[in-house]
């Protein structure tokens, strides 16, 4: 399991309401891991960028890349990526289809440096 706790900035770098969002953040976490009966941890940076395009009034394109390098050894990195699609389904709900990828730079013995998951899900906003 892996457990994180941060703060940081978000900066709007390109804004077309019903068009695009283009966003660029920097923040620090706290990340607590336990693998492979290994309890870790430790403190990373988390940089990453955001864009988002309106397709069609009912489909939206996300994309979302991070690199999260350790602050205490610099071979102990993650790198994280994710597209979806959002599919209006209500004024207040949305269904979400993609992917998510992650690399672990350093993962324990016995664990893969890569996984890929697939997501669908309900999105609710207000």
């Amino acid at each position: 399991s892996r457990t994180q706790l941060g703060f940081g900035a978000r900066f709007t770098l390109n804004y077309e309401q019903d068009v695009r969002a283009v966003y660029a953040g920097f923040g620090v976490l706290h990340e607590w891991e336990d693998q492979a009966n290994q309890d870790e941890h430790y403190w990373r940076l988390n940089p990453y960028f955001t864009y988002k395009r309106q397709i069609n009034e009912q489909l939206r394109l996300l994309t979302h890349l991070a690199y999260q390098p350790s602050l205490d050894d610099s071979g102990d990195y993650l790198v994280a990526g994710e597209l979806a699609v959002l599919v209006k389904l209500t004024t207040h709900v949305d269904l979400k289809l993609g992917a998510r990828w992650q690399y672990d730079g350093e993962a324990p013995v016995g664990i893969e440096s890569d996984d890929t998951r697939y997501i669908t899900s309900l999105k609710l906003h207000f």
